[in-house]
């Protein structure tokens, strides 16, 4: 083995610690200390490849992000039996993503519901990749489901996306004030988003 594949080896084993520190405890009371100590590695060889919590945190955000993207683009298919059962599906896949890999439900919760202070632009950024995949899905729901002739398709996805961070914002609140007992909370917002998605699109008058 040659010296940049040891240098690979040593990069991943410190983010797979990472992002298991990250995913088990909040970014607050995540340690560089419990990485080293927890997985025999020494904080001269974490620092010999990183500068810090803020650099490391951030690398195990954009694999959640980027993990999450490409398991929807890659799993979510196309019912094309209604909107609600075909947004349902899509949510349904979120879900499945972060029951298979735990740690990314805590990684997720503290970097868009309590994003670390001063590293909200650079998750803004990071998050880019997962919008995208997001957008990429409401378009199409739009676009194989008529609109009213007086309705045009990028304001309602405006719409769509300002109520989205509304809930965004309620659920950072949430979060806030009552941590303990909210293991689910993505769960609960993905069922207030479908909640949101189909008042959108049918209405609330029979």
């Amino acid at each position: 083995m040659n010296r940049e594949e040891k240098n690979e080896l040593s990069k991943e084993k410190i983010i797979n610690a990472c992002i298991k520190e990250f995913g088990t405890n909040e970014y607050a009371a995540a340690s560089l200390n419990n990485i080293c100590k927890n997985n025999n590695i020494s904080k001269g060889l974490l620092f010999h490849y990183y500068k810090n919590k803020e650099e490391l945190f951030l690398i195990c955000v954009e694999k959640c992000f980027n993990e999450l993207s490409k398991y929807l683009e890659e799993n979510f298919q196309w019912e094309d039996k209604s909107i609600s059962e075909d947004i349902n599906n899509y949510l349904n896949k979120r879900f499945e993503f972060f029951k298979k890999y735990g740690h990314y439900n805590q990684i997720f919760i503290s970097a868009v519901l309590n994003p670390p202070e001063g590293l909200e632009n650079s998750i803004k950024i990071l998050k880019k990749t997962l919008d995208d995949t997001n957008k990429k899905f409401l378009n199409k729901l739009l676009k194989y489901n008529h609109l009213k002739e007086n309705i045009n398709k990028d304001d309602a996805l405006s719409m769509i996306f300002d109520l989205g961070s509304y809930l965004q914002l309620k659920f950072k609140s949430i979060y806030t004030e009552k941590k303990d007992g909210y293991v689910d909370l993505i769960a609960e917002h993905d069922k207030a988003f479908s909640n949101m998605l189909n008042i959108i699109l049918y209405g609330i008058i029979k």
